[in-house]
This record gives C-alpha cells, structure tokens and sequence, in this order.
C-alpha cells in the first residue's frame, strides 16, 4: 500500500522506480514528492462538494423512526478499513429514506467513519440496497473521473492517515470536521492508473476477506470442540505418567 500511493503503477503493471533511482518521474509539490503524472487535488476539487455529506443532525432522524425492516441505516461500526460489513440492524421506511435523499448512499459510494481510533476508517459500499448514513459517517460520491476502491484505498493509507491525523479533533471520540475533510489535499493519479491500483487493491482485500473467513470458521470449530470436551461428549485419550500401559482412557 505504501509502495502504491507513493510510486504507482506504470503500464506495463510494474511499480515505478523509487525516486532515488528515476529521479526524473517524479515532480516536487506543495505536498511532497509525487509521480509526474499525478497532481494535488483536494476532496472537494475531485469529486465536488455537494457530493461529500455526512448523515441528518438530531430531530431529522428520531430514534423513533427506526424500524427492524425498510431501508437499511449505516453506523461507524459498519465500515471497516477497506471492507463494508453492516453489523447494526436499523432501518428507516422508504418515506423516510426518500425525506433524507441527500443522505442516501448507494453501490460504489464511499463511506468514512468520521469518528474512531483512528477517525475516517473507509471502503466502498458494495451493496446493490439502497440505504442511508447517519450523522457520524461521511459519504463521497465519486463522479466517472475518481475509482472508489482507490479513493477509499487513499484514505487508508498512510499518507491519507496522516493528512487525517492533522485536522482530527481530540476528545472522548477522535473525529474530524466535515469541512476540513473535504478540504484534505491528496496525490491524485490518473484515471487508468487508478483502475490498475485498484484492481491490486481488490485483490489484496479478496484474500485477506477470504482469510478472515477461515478464521472465523475456525473460532467456531474451536468453541464446539471445547464444548464437547468440556462436558464429556468427546472423550480424551492421554498416557498416564509413568503408567506400563499405553495409554488410558479418562
């Protein structure tokens, strides 16, 4: 990741050379040195502004609005960096949804948790369902000239956290305002070099999600086959210290 968003990709797949080595591809800026073929561009200048919102304020959205079923509401505690997985489970009616449409998010956007340890945790929404965001999470649109999973990528990575770490307000819950986020310059690559970035990027966060996965299965397994030891079910076969026999069955 850090190769990614400091060297990028050339055509032909490869990382460019470090800066030591092919001092010519890369260009002094404001923000540091980048490849040539990048430019700064603050969140605001990329994607517009109108498309970087955060959820309704206080009596737009009563708790007693939810509902268990309808349109799904997305919480800090869905985004995760580089994965979307929705754990809350409230929902708001269509009439709802459709009052709050400034506030709608739908496939491709990018969400960013605007409080956390650390704030702005991103990825892309990946769900055909339409759903809404709350006032503690952030929502990009991307237009036809920014990837999301690069966009979202940029965010994770380490120049993007600590662009972030320089606006984050301290207290109880880190968070950061909205409108210095959407100020937030970063090292913007071209289009089709984002695609190739974001393609690698993908692939990185498949495997990692299908490790995670076994993972979990395996707690699982774990947790039945202590159960079943620990009330008898299975029974454990050991040698006796300093037994003559075998072993015994306990």
């Amino acid at each position: 990741m850090h190769d990614l968003f400091t060297r990028g990709i050339l055509p032909n797949g490869q990382l460019r050379p470090p800066r030591e080595q092919a001092p010519e591809l890369y260009q002094k800026t404001a923000i540091g040195w980048i490849p040539k073929d990048w430019s700064p561009t603050s969140l605001c200048n990329l994607v517009g502004a109108s498309n970087i919102i955060n959820g309704p304020f206080g009596s737009d959205l009563l708790t007693s609005e939810l509902r268990a079923e309808g349109i799904p509401v997305l919480y800090v505690q869905d985004i995760k960096a580089g994965f979307f997985s929705r754990v809350s489970n409230s929902h708001v009616t269509d009439q709802k949804a459709n009052e709050l449409a400034f506030c709608n998010v739908k496939r491709d956007d990018v969400l960013v948790a605007k409080v956390g340890s650390p704030p702005c945790d991103s990825c892309v929404y990946d769900s055909e369902e339409r759903a809404i965001v709350t006032q503690d999470v952030i929502r990009i649109r991307p237009g036809m000239n920014i990837n999301p999973t690069y966009l979202a990528a940029q965010l994770n990575s380490t120049y993007g956290r600590k662009a972030i770490k320089r606006i984050s307000i301290e207290g109880t819950r880190e968070r950061v305002s909205l409108t210095e986020f959407k100020n937030l310059v970063f090292p913007i690559a071209s289009l089709d070099e984002q695609l190739l970035m974001g393609r690698r990027i993908e692939a990185i966060q498949r495997h990692i999600a299908n490790e995670l996965n076994k993972c979990r299965k395996l707690r699982l397994q774990k947790l039945g086959l202590m159960q079943d030891l620990l009330t008898g079910k299975v029974a454990v076969k050991i040698q006796p210290e300093n037994s003559p026999e075998p072993e015994a069955l306990i």
